[in-house]
């Protein structure tokens, strides 16, 4: 079966030390394993981290840029995910798709321009925040738990112009549902868990699932330890996240966003992007093919053939 999977930082991960490479081995998602793991489409994430200066944190976002377009597309023969009629070839062909993410909006300094330089570049998923607040919003991590500031609805109405998808994942609970309020398209949650299932502020309660599977979008379920459990994981942990939010939001809304290379303690079975073949074996023990299906790829690409705008004429 294939994987498309929402959300990794090798981005980061190469922006932070130069002299790693994308096709090095020594990757969670790096190539070889993401080829091992059938992992056909990857989400890949600018972070930029907070202790990045002001002024220098778009020059951080654009070297990942770089990276993605030099190492990723240009190196390992990933074909950037940018239109919607690309969706339906990610199952087909032999080169496996990249989709290029935002992950918190620190890196346009409060500039919508910047955002459409990026989208230019081919950004097409926006996450409004990391854990802490900036100039959109209030992150998970924010005491205050505020919600968007007057950019940030800007930000959300931009969006929307350029039928980016919105990633809700690291909001807090008032921007989550602001956000839901002003954008008009799937609401996607790239990386998150259930809180009914262990409480913790990055995962989702049960109304939030539900705004997010009315929305028609989908929730990518993480192999963040932490977020599972609070202490050590393993695969049936992540199964009762996913049974948790299948009753909750419905087959059709439940998918995977790993966070590979954003990890430094792994699920036990699941600890690479190799790891995706023994999952589907796993999950398959469960559960019906076509459900497992969606969960793997089907619900993502769902989603991305939903949202992501239409090729230009200028670009036949």
């Amino acid at each position: 079966m294939i994987v498309v999977d929402g959300h990794c930082d090798v981005l980061w991960r190469l922006w932070e030390d130069p002299e790693r490479s994308f096709s090095d081995g020594t990757l969670q998602a790096g190539a070889e394993r993401l080829a091992a793991g059938n992992v056909r489409a990857q989400v890949f994430a600018l972070f930029v981290p907070p202790q990045v200066p002001r002024g220098q944190r778009l020059k951080a976002a654009l070297a990942m840029v770089d990276r993605w377009h030099g190492e990723v597309v240009e190196n390992a023969g990933f074909r950037p995910l940018l239109w919607r009629d690309d969706v339906p070839r990610v199952t087909g062909g032999d080169r496996p798709w990249a989709l290029l993410a935002l992950e918190g909006a620190e890196a346009l300094e409060g500039e919508l321009v910047h955002l459409r330089v990026l989208y230019h570049l081919g950004l097409r998923m926006v996450g409004l925040t990391w854990n802490e607040a900036n100039e959109a919003a209030d992150g998970c991590g924010e005491a205050r738990g505020g919600g968007l500031t007057r950019f940030g609805r800007s930000l959300v109405e931009e969006i929307n112009r350029l039928s980016l998808l919105l990633d809700v994942a690291h909001l807090s609970e008032r921007g989550f549902w602001e956000a839901a309020e002003h954008y008009d398209g799937p609401l996607v949650a790239s990386h998150a868990n259930c809180r009914a299932v262990h409480d913790h502020p990055r995962n989702l309660t049960d109304d939030q699932l539900r705004a997010i599977a009315e929305s028609g979008g989908v929730v990518g379920l993480t192999f963040v330890p932490a977020f599972l459990t609070g202490g050590e994981a393993t695969r049936d942990d992540v199964r009762r996240h996913l049974e948790h939010a299948e009753s909750v939001a419905g087959e059709d809304h439940v998918a995977f966003g790993s966070d590979f290379d954003g990890i430094d303690r792994v699920v036990a079975g699941l600890e690479h992007a190799a790891c995706y073949a023994e999952w589907a074996d796993y999950l398959l023990r469960y559960y019906p093919a076509s459900s497992v299906e969606k969960w793997l790829a089907g619900n993502w690409l769902r989603v991305l053939a939903a949202r992501l705008p239409a090729r230009p004429m200028t670009n036949l």
